[in-house]
C-alpha cells in the first residue's frame, strides 16, 4: 500500500509530530508499505520526501491563561492564517498528485483535512483529547479557515474538531485514562511509539528534553547548568539550539537520543505527547514544564492528576523552581509507584500494532 504521512512540524525535526513520523515510517516500511512524507525537511531516508512550509513557534495572542484552545494556539502558530493554509494546500496537493496514495496519515495539518473533504481522499487523522475540549476563543481564529472552506464550497466550522468529523478513522496515542473521547466509534488507540524496555534497570541518570519550548537556548543552558552541574548522577540534555559538550556530569547532546530515556529515574520535559507517552510507557516519573498550549497543558494536567508528574509553568521557569520541581518528584516514592501503574495500560495498547493491523486490513 502507498501511504503519505503529513505531519505538522514546528521549526525543527524534533518537534512532537516529526518524532512520531520518524517512528511510523520504519514500522510501516517493515509491514511492506511504500511511505512518503510531506514535511518541511526530510525525516527519514526510508521515505520519499515532498516539501511543505514550516509552522512557526506559536506566540501568546489573545489570552495568557493556561490551557488555551486548539483554535487559538494554531492561529498563533500561523496554521489557520489564509496565507499559510493556501500555501500548505498547494504543497499537499502536489504531494498527492505525485504519490497517488492509497491512504494519508494526517498528523495535525488542518489543510490536509480540507483536501480530504474536497477530493474525497482516504485520510486517517491523529487526534488528541485536548482538540475536543470546550474553551472560549476569539472567533477570528477561524475566520480565514472558514473563508477558504466557503471558497471551496465546503461546510464551515464552529470548532477545529469539526474538520475531523468526516475522517473514516481517527488515531489517538495513549490510554483512555489520559486520552478520553466522548465518541470512540472510529478511534484507533495506540500505545507508546517506542517499545518499553522493561529489562532496563533504574540507573543514576536524569534526562532533560525540551522539543517545543518557548524559552531561549541561552536561558535554558544557564538554568540547567546552574541547577544540575556537579550533581552525583549523569544528566543528559537536549533542546532546540543545544550545543554538544560535556562538563563533569552534564551531557549536552547534539540530538534528542530517545535511547537514553530507558533507566532514567526522572524525565524533565515540556509536555509534548511524544515524550509524555514514551516516559509513561517506560514507567518514568515526570517533571513537566507546561505552557498555555492546548496539548502540553492537557498532558501536564493528566500526569499530575494521575500522580506521576509534577508541573511547573514555563513562565515560572528558573534555577530554583526547576530544581524544586525535580526534587519533589525524585524524593517521593509515590511518583515512581504511580508511574509504574500508568505504564500498564500503555503496554496493553501494544505500541503501533493497532494502527498497523488496521492499515493491513484495507
Amino acid at each position: 500500500m502507498n501511504i503519505l504521512i503529513a505531519p505538522a512540524v514546528f521549526t525543527h525535526e524534533y518537534s512532537s509530530m516529526a518524532l512520531l513520523s520518524r517512528q511510523l515510517i520504519p514500522a510501516l516500511k517493515q509491514a511492506g508499505h511504500q511511505v512518503s512524507v510531506c514535511a518541511p525537511m526530510p525525516l527519514s531516508e526510508e521515505a520519499s520526501f515532498f516539501p511543505s512550509p514550516y509552522c512557526r513557534e506559536p506566540f501568546h495572542l489573545f489570552t495568557l491563561d493556561y490551557g488555551r484552545s486548539a483554535e487559538e494556539y494554531l492561529y498563533a502558530a500561523g496554521m489557520l492564517r489564509k496565507g499559510f493554509l493556501r500555501e500548505d494546500l498547494k504543497y499537499l496537493e502536489q504531494a498527492l498528485q505525485k504519490t497517488e496514495p492509497d491512504l494519508v496519515l494526517n498528523l495535525g495539518r488542518p489543510a490536509m483535512q480540507i483536501l480530504a473533504e474536497k477530493n474525497q481522499i482516504p485520510v486517517w487523522s491523529a487526534v488528541h483529547s485536548s482538540l475536543y475540549r470546550t474553551r472560549p476563543f476569539p472567533r477570528e481564529c477561524l475566520d480565514d479557515l472558514n473563508a477558504i472552506l466557503k471558497d471551496l464550497k465546503l461546510d464551515q466550522v464552529l470548532h477545529l474538531s469539526d474538520l475531523y468529523v468526516h475522517s473514516p478513522k481517527r488515531v489517538a496515542f495513549g490510554p483512555v485514562q489520559m486520552q478520553p473521547f466522548s465518541d470512540d466509534s472510529n478511534l484507533i488507540r495506540c500505545g507508546a511509539v517506542l517499545p518499553a524496555q522493561e529489562s532496563v534497570q533504574l540507573s543514576k541518570k536524569l534526562c532533560i528534553y525540551f522539543t517545543e519550548t518557548h524559552t531561549s537556548a541561552h536561558k535554558l543552558h544557564r538554568i540547567i547548568r546552574e541547577a544540575f552541574l556537579g550533581a552525583p548522577y549523569e544528566v543528559y540534555v537536549w533542546y532546540p539550539g543545544c550545543r554538544p559538550s560535556k562538563e563533569e556530569n552534564l551531557h549536552m547532546l547534539s540530538e534528542l537520543r530517545q535511547q537514553n530515556l530507558a533507566g532514567s529515574f526522572v524525565l524533565i520535559h515540556d509536555g509534548t505527547s511524544f515524550l509524555f507517552n514514551t516516559a509513561m510507557a517506560l514507567g518514568i516519573p515526570q517533571a513537566i514544564i507546561s505552557d498555555g498550549s492546548y496539548e502540553r497543558s492537557w498532558n501536564a494536567a493528566a500526569g499530575h492528576r494521575y500522580g506521576f508528574a509534577q508541573v511547573l509553568q514555563e513562565d515560572e521557569l528558573a534555577i530554583g523552581t526547576l530544581y524544586e520541581t525535580y526534587r519533589i518528584v525524585c524524593s517521593d516514592d509515590r511518583y515512581r509507584e504511580k508511574a509504574a501503574d500508568a505504564a500498564e495500560p500503555m503496554h496493553a495498547l501494544n505500541g503501533l500494532n493497532p494502527l498497523l493491523q488496521a492499515v493491513n486490513t484495507l
